[in-house]
């Protein structure tokens, strides 16, 4: 089995854990802490009838390796997501500038549009507060619906639908 394995075995025992239970080695690197787990497993291995006599379970020791695969399985999970979510950061920095100018254009386009309807120009002028990188998302995926809505409006000032489909399908990552 691999270490895969071995964490989907014990992913339920892991997530049991509660979190005051939970101790944190202090500046030992998983791998370090793996790595010295995994020399103790075969010391531990040599002398565990020593160590059964003296109360610790040979289950325990015979636990060790999927307890230690587990580990190194979690760990490189931890990672990949740590590496994705700085490359999804840097991603998103690039294309956020591209998401606040669509938002601009459509605000114009639909104030243009709406502006003899005042429920649209409510919509309009509610979607239009707020800065975070969060409502903007939302933001544009409001103006993306409130926009197929009304498509007669907007096609009235040659409006281009296609953003509104762009608007939807803006994501941070």
């Amino acid at each position: 089995m691999g270490n895969q394995e071995y964490y989907e075995m014990k992913l339920e025992v892991i997530r049991a854990i509660e979190d005051d239970k939970i101790k944190t080695p202090q500046n030992i690197p998983v791998g370090i802490y793996a790595h010295e787990a995994d020399s103790l497993y075969g010391h531990a291995r040599k002398d565990k009838d020593a160590l059964a006599a003296v109360g610790l379970p040979p289950e325990l020791v015979d636990d060790l390796p999927i307890r230690i695969g587990a580990l190194r399985e979690a760990s490189s999970n931890w990672n990949n997501y740590r590496n994705t979510e700085k490359k999804n950061a840097r991603e998103w920095k690039t294309r956020a500038p591209l998401a606040y100018n669509l938002k601009k254009r459509l605000l114009t386009d639909f104030r243009h549009a709406f502006q003899d309807h005042p429920q649209q120009m409510k919509a309009v002028r509610n979607i239009a507060k707020g800065k975070s990188h969060d409502k903007m998302i939302r933001d544009l995926n409001d103006l993306g619906v409130l926009g197929k809505k009304n498509l007669q409006l907007l096609e009235a000032v040659n409006f281009d639908m296609s953003l509104l489909d762009k608007a939807v399908q803006i994501r941070p990552r």
